[in-house]
């Protein structure tokens, strides 16, 4: 009986912690269930994202930056594969969970935070990023980290330094200028969050120093790199267009959406939707002094100004909708609790379908992204199977391959770590020869394998010659 209450007090203290620590074990295993096949292939934006990493240059590659680094570290240890590709987003995605659910949390109450968290990382958006190679994830992420410490530091805890560390790394992203300089608004337009930061000189010292700094090199890489093939950082962004804001907005509601990337769509469910209503509307009264107010509009006019240029950008609702569905839960449970302040069994009565439906929630979106990356046209097509059929050929035995390509896929190819492969422009005079897709035949050559994928047209990834 000893051991038993033991335990059961045990339990009773870290209950949180225990179902917190369930839940991001979930969580870990749907961002990694499958992640080098479900879906099989590369994107184009993942392929592009590939070889840039493979060859980083901080010179050229100034765009995106800390992510390249981050995913050229996996494909140059592990080579490349959709696994090396995509395991550095995977990573970053099950982080992001943590520190969401910490700004959560500092924003409203502990339980209300893990049925947020839970839901905002379940959601196709957060998912399709978080097993996608591209540098969105580490996007979402830096911001994250920048509001987390920012209100760390706010309440009087250490985090000034390592928000504006952050801050500063956020500059390299794509378009990520735009995103910190929003971020920089916000502190500056909320009052008590102004007071607090010039109330104390060293605070503005400290933030100006270290974001400074970042800052300073972003602009110097910069200069140096104009000589170099430089990419812009407004490159991705375009001419302002109602068209890109009604695909934006088309791809939260609508299955049928003109996205690349291979992300499913709708980004939000009807419930969902209803409980972001909900907790917009509940956090537009509190809009004078509350912070949460001030960052999810703020987010919010980012994310539908950055789409009115490109389409792809408005993945940052994803903040903004977190935080509107976790203050809407909050309110539905407290609601409840002040009607009931003393009845446990009125409480549980309310609780228990809230979970329930929170629970059923993220089972449909898990369900709901899983068979739309196996089984929908619009999702299935956007991936390129070449870099793994390659790899099972030349894994498949011992025997020499040459892998027949053009000088723009090549970069791609040489990256495969694979003692028994070379890569060539024109097939060798002897051996066996892989040919990708619908490429001509090498001449003199019979052929010995076709490779295909589950598709119903288009389905030849590629062929295996010998002469």
């Amino acid at each position: 009986m000893g051991k038993r209450t033991k335990v059961s007090d045990f339990v009773q203290r870290h209950f949180q912690i225990i179902i917190g620590g369930l839940a991001l074990a979930t969580i870990a295993f749907l961002f990694l269930y499958r992640l080098g096949s479900a879906p099989m292939g590369l994107t184009k934006e993942e392929t592009a994202s590939a070889v840039t990493s493979g060859y980083v240059n901080p010179l050229r590659d100034i765009v995106n930056l800390p992510w390249l680094m981050w995913q050229g570290l996996f494909i140059k240890v592990l080579g490349l594969s959709a696994l090396s590709v995509r395991l550095p987003a995977a990573i970053l995605g099950v982080a992001g969970t943590i520190v969401l659910w910490r700004i959560l949390i500092k924003m409203t109450d502990r339980s209300s935070a893990l049925f947020g968290a839970l839901i905002a990382a379940t959601s196709t958006l957060y998912m399709g990023f978080s097993r996608t190679g591209t540098a969105s994830i580490m996007t979402i992420l830096l911001v994250e980290l920048v509001i987390l410490f920012g209100l760390r530091a706010y309440k009087g805890e250490r985090g000034l330094i390592m928000a504006a560390i952050c801050w500063g790394l956020l500059i390299f992203m794509d378009s990520g200028w735009i995103v910190a300089l929003a971020l920089v608004a916000v502190v500056v337009l909320h009052p008590q969050l102004r007071l607090w930061l010039m109330s104390d000189k060293s605070h503005l010292a400290r933030a100006v120093i270290y974001g400074g700094v970042f800052a300073l090199l972003y602009i110097g890489l910069a200069i140096i790199g104009l000589g170099t093939g430089w990419k812009c950082p407004l490159g991705s962004l375009g001419r302002p267009s109602i068209d890109n804001l009604t695909t934006s907005l088309g791809a939260m509601f609508s299955a049928d959406s003109h996205l690349s990337g291979g992300l499913v769509t709708p980004f939000i469910s009807i419930i969902g939707l209803a409980l972001a209503t909900l907790g917009l509307v509940s956090i537009l009264r509190d809009f004078v002094y509350c912070i949460r107010a001030y960052l999810v509009i703020g987010l919010l006019a980012l994310a539908l100004g950055l789409s009115l240029f490109n389409p792809q950008m408005g993945y940052l609702i994803f903040l903004p909708l977190a935080l509107s569905i976790t203050v809407a839960i909050s309110e539905l449970i407290h609601g409840w609790y002040g009607i009931f302040p003393r009845n446990p069994y009125a409480r549980g009565f309310a609780v228990a379908p809230l979970v329930l439906l929170i629970c059923s929630l993220c089972t449909l979106n898990v369900g709901r992204y899983f068979m739309a990356i196996n089984y929908n046209p619009a999702v299935t097509y956007g991936y390129n199977d070449g870099v793994s059929a390659v790899l099972d050929i030349v894994n498949s035995g011992d025997d020499e391959y040459t892998l027949v390509t053009s000088d723009d896929e090549a970069p791609l190819y040489q990256l495969i770590k694979a003692d028994n492969l070379s890569t060539e422009s024109k097939a060798p005079r002897r051996g066996k020869a892989i040919v990708l897709g619908e490429a001509k035949a090498p001449s003199g050559f019979k052929l010995k394998y076709v490779a295909t994928n589950g598709l119903s047209h288009d389905n030849i990834v590629a062929r295996v010659y010998e002469r």
